[in-house]
Formats: C-alpha cells, structure tokens, sequence
C-alpha cells in the first residue's frame, strides 16, 4: 500500500497531467490567433462573364447573419433545414440588388454551426459573380459555446468578410484589429476577430480600392479605437476608394442613441466611429446622405431588419469617388438581421 507522501505525488502528477491535458485541448480550440496583416488571394470563375464598361459603379454592403436570419440571442440554434431557407432568401436579395460589387459580413466558410454550407460558394454558384474575395476573420478549431446544450456549441467555425465582384479583384489584404481590452484574457481567446479587407477591382483603364469592414459591436472604446487603426490604414491607400460594411455605429445627428427594444443596453451618446471616418478624409460622401437621413430617417435604418431602429451599415466614397445616389433596400426583409444598402458611385 502507498504510503501517505506516495499517496500525495501520485495524486499530485495525475492532476498535473489532467491539467496539462485540458490545458492543450484549450490551446487546440481557441488559443490561435490571426495575423494582424496578411495579403490573401482573390478568386475568379472558370468560364469568367465581364460586365459591361460603365462610368459609375453600383455597390451593395449586406450583413448576411450566417445565413441564420434574426436571432433573439446570439446563442440561438438554428437547424440545417432553416439556414437553407435563409440561404435562398439572401440570394434572391443579392440577385434583386444586382450589383456590380457586394461587400458581405458574416459569411461562413464550412462551419459546424451552419451544418457545414459553404456560403460564399453556395453564392458564387448561384449568382452572376466571376470574382470574389474571402478574408477569415474568425478561425477556431473549436469553440465551446453556448456551454449547454453541447450539441448547440458553435464548434469549428470559419466566418468571413467576402467581395463579390463582376470586375477583375487584386491586390487582397486583410488587417485583424485588437480585441477589448476589457474582456478577461482567456475569454478573448475565443472571441471573435473584428477585421478589414481591402482589394483592388479594375474597371476597363480605372483602379478602384474597396475596404469591406465588420467592426466591435459590445464594447465602444474597441471600435472606436478599431476605427482609428482602419482610418491610419487607409490613408495609405490610393485613391478612388469604397469603404463599406457594417460598422456598428449610427450617425452621430441619429434622434434615437440609445434605449432600443432590442437591445437595452446598447448606447451610443458618446460614439466617435462614424465621427473618426467623416473627420479623417476631406472629400467622403455617404450613400445615405444627411439630407436624405434627417428627410426620412425611418427608410434609412437597417438594424434590426424586421423592425429597424438604428442605422449600423454604412457605404463611403473617399479619395475622388463620389455618391450620386443610395438607399436601404427594403426588399431584402428579413432574409437577415440586417438590410443592405445599395449605392451608385462616380470615379
């Protein structure tokens, strides 16, 4: 029989062992973590169908919610059958829309928590799209939430920001901001990536530069903070230039910043997001003007889509490109959690 001190190493090296284990296992699932700036490749169809030469460019910024439509919460589980039905839904917006470029959030690339759909293929499939860009911006070989039920874990997961172009993409890049410093360390582990990508698309002799971003949306001094780090970024960049995405943040003249039915908690009284874009370039227009805001301010909210109140997708034209028109596109409904923005632009 062991003795006392025998009985305390044995014990004492299995749960170092078991620690150590468990340790690893937590390292593989969640401890990796994205390059702060990588240049990735762009994609094009075999049999590719060049869109017609135009002096202006129609471009579209859309939220897709993995194609798991409105959720309650974020934890909320959706089954196979119903993200397919989603998927269709988001196609035909995207069809209806018809635009030249579709900058995309939240697109999953063969994740478990959408039963393994590949999205951006399902789309480039389905759509007259001959080029496309994915940037991941979220890579996890396993993430342990929600914690219960544990078939309802979201798993591996592989979520991007995507283009979908009818003009030739280069020149891919893709930046990973800093998570909040106010979540506890191990929680950031499996938190999810906010980023950017920016390509070039050629149109006949001209070079555009299009910057799709998908920014914080819990904690506001992260994305305010994001948002001077993808401003700096930019500024180095060429013009004409296309910034999009879903910003999470709402024009600083919005009549309503904070108390919304959905989301309580959320303010946005001292919000500098969209204020840091607006003052860090001297020639930008927005798709949804400030006239046409304040003109009719509830056809301009895109979140969330069932019943908008407030304004998170935005569409800008920098460095010499220009609005000539924009607007919400309704018509999408609730294929998402977001409605989409469309918008004609001269470069």
């Amino acid at each position: 029989m062991l003795n006392n001190k025998a009985k305390f190493h044995f014990v004492l090296k299995w749960s170092l062992i078991k620690i150590s284990i468990i340790a690893v296992l937590i390292w593989w699932a969640v401890g990796t973590s994205l390059p702060k700036h990588s240049h990735l490749q762009t994609n094009k169809v075999k049999n590719i169908k060049l869109a017609p030469i135009n002096k202006t460019l129609t471009v579209a910024t859309y939220n897709i919610a993995h194609g798991q439509g409105f959720k309650n919460h974020a934890t909320d589980w959706r089954d196979e059958a119903y993200t397919r039905v989603k998927m269709q839904e988001l196609t035909n917006a995207i069809k209806f829309m018809n635009a030249d470029v579709i900058m995309l959030q939240e697109v999953d690339l063969n994740s478990n928590r959408t039963h393994r759909i590949d999205q951006i293929k399902w789309l480039v499939e389905s759509l007259s799209y001959s080029f496309w860009a994915c940037a991941p911006i979220w890579e996890k070989n396993y993430v342990p939430f929600p914690f219960w039920p544990l078939n309802h874990h979201i798993g591996e997961v592989k979520t991007a920001n995507c283009i979908l172009s009818k003009y030739p993409l280069s020149g891919h890049e893709r930046v990973i901001f800093d998570k909040p410093a106010s979540n506890p360390f191990w929680y950031n582990w499996g938190y999810i990536d906010r980023g950017a990508q920016k390509v070039n698309i050629t149109i006949g002799s001209k070079q555009l530069t299009l910057v799709n971003v998908h920014l914080e949306d819990q904690d506001m001094n992260a994305r305010v903070l994001q948002t001077v780090a993808l401003t700096n970024w930019l500024k180095k960049s060429p013009g004409p230039m296309i910034l999009g995405g879903d910003f999470n943040s709402i024009p600083r003249y919005a009549s309503q910043k904070n108390n919304f039915a959905d989301d309580p908690k959320s303010s946005f009284d001292k919000d500098t997001t969209i204020n840091t874009i607006l003052d860090s370039f001297n020639d930008e227009t927005l798709a949804i003007s400030r006239e046409q805001y304040l003109k009719n301010e509830k056809i301009t909210l895109t979140f969330p889509a069932q019943l908008p109140t407030r304004k998170l997708d935005h569409i800008f034209a920098l460095k010499g490109a220009k609005v000539i028109r924009g607007h919400v596109v309704q018509e999408a409904k609730n294929a998402s959690d977001h409605l989409p923005v469309y918008a004609e632009i001269s470069f």
